[in-house]
């Protein structure tokens, strides 16, 4: 009497071979491209500690909502200062009222 092999036990597998990694990644390559960019642009908008370009952008902005220039080292005789521009010393000036 002759015993079945293992081989002949098991279900037929598809031809294509499976990657031990490719459950873990993902199987479509474009939602690991995804992951990939979002990294990407994460990283590119993060500040450089030291520099507050983002807070010296919204101050400059802020300054001429408010009707104001700003000044690198001062305002001039006929203005006033009303607010910062940015966080290393420019001024926002408006002429006095």
């Amino acid at each position: 009497m002759l015993l079945p092999m293992a081989a002949d036990l098991e279900p037929l597998k598809s031809e294509r071979p499976h990657h031990p990694l490719q459950s873990q990644l993902g199987s479509q390559p474009a939602i690991r491209l995804y992951y990939l960019l979002f990294a990407l642009l994460f990283l590119f908008l993060l500040p450089v500690p030291g520099n507050g370009n983002i807070i010296s952008g919204l101050q400059k902005y802020y300054c001429k909502i408010r009707s104001g220039q700003c000044a690198l080292i001062g305002c001039l005789p006929k203005e006033e200062q009303i607010d910062c521009c940015s966080l290393r010393g420019r001024k926002c000036c408006r002429k006095k009222k």
